[in-house]
């Protein structure tokens, strides 16, 4: 084993031990932080600070959430984790996260504020709700991907990232700030039962997989995507008729293409591990995977 992954299971362990000792529910009770809990969230504060990185944040706004295995036949299940409102995405930890029950209850409210956003809440569970293969969901307002979203167009089959993925977008028509609840049953209705990537029109992108590293990588997919879109509309000046737009055949033919190479990788982890390997440079694991 090498000397990086002794390190990562040292934190893993130490904070596993440490969480179970002052971890507590939103009413005071001590919350016992399973092992298999405490990697998930190391992964997720990963998650977060890599996002900061590529820009997918919004001061404290914006969310990245996971379900917990194994939480569906609890009370309250199934339970996912949730950053606190008020912190930056660059100070998520593993153990300021909240474990948060599907009708929002804070089953843990973690070591920092504690407090879950409603309209977070609202989104991410609308998703998690409807969709039990979606176990990690990833929402943000990357401006150059709100920008497509705000546009009759929406998202074009322009680049090799988004033709793979481009038969996986739904759109959700814009309802202002998320805070009615009827609107997870439009919204998951909206994403429909097979589709991984909701464009929330005037709002911002959603992704969500079945790992966390999915989540991200196709987040990673639509926002770079969306980059390019951006720029290259405000080349042609918005005409969109100078844009070179590959026909439906031609883009179902790539899709076609990329599903019949089956990798012996997986390009997902692999990207999100060197999110990892970036993220504990830059801040060092003792402040990601702090308990």
């Amino acid at each position: 084993m090498t000397a990086r992954l002794l390190a990562v299971q040292r934190h893993l362990v130490a904070g596993r031990r440490e969480a179970e000792a002052i971890a507590t529910s939103a009413g005071g009770s001590k919350v016992t932080r399973s092992e298999d809990e405490w990697a998930l969230r190391c992964d997720l504060a990963v998650a977060y600070r890599a996002a900061y990185l590529m820009g997918w944040h919004q001061e404290v706004f914006n969310h990245i959430t996971v379900k917990v295995p194994g939480s569906e036949s609890l009370p309250h299940g199934p339970h996912f984790l949730i950053n606190p409102f008020g912190l930056q995405f660059s100070e998520v930890t593993a153990g300021s996260l909240l474990r948060v029950g599907i009708d929002g209850t804070i089953i843990d409210k973690g070591t920092a504020t504690g407090i879950l956003l409603s309209q977070g809440f609202i989104v991410h569970s609308a998703v998690h709700a409807a969709r039990e293969d979606m176990h990690c969901v990833v929402h943000c307002h990357h401006q150059p991907t709100v920008a497509v979203a705000m546009t009759e167009a929406g998202v074009l089959p322009l680049s090799q990232e988004v033709v793979g993925v481009f038969d996986s977008i739904s759109y959700h028509p814009f309802e202002g700030t998320a805070l009615d609840l009827s609107e997870r049953d439009r919204m998951a209705s909206n994403l429909g039962p097979k589709n991984t990537i909701l464009i929330l029109e005037n709002h911002g992108p959603l992704t969500g997989g079945r790992t966390i590293a999915q989540a991200m990588f196709l987040m990673f997919l639509i926002t770079r995507h969306c980059e390019y879109q951006s720029k290259a509309m405000a080349a042609v000046g918005g005409d969109i008729s100078k844009l070179k737009i590959p026909t439906p055949e031609a883009v179902a033919e790539m899709a076609a293409r990329k599903d019949t190479q089956k990798a012996a990788y997986d390009p997902a982890k692999l990207q999100f591990e060197s999110w990892r390997r970036k993220v504990e440079t830059q801040w060092g694991a003792d402040s990601v995977y702090a308990a």
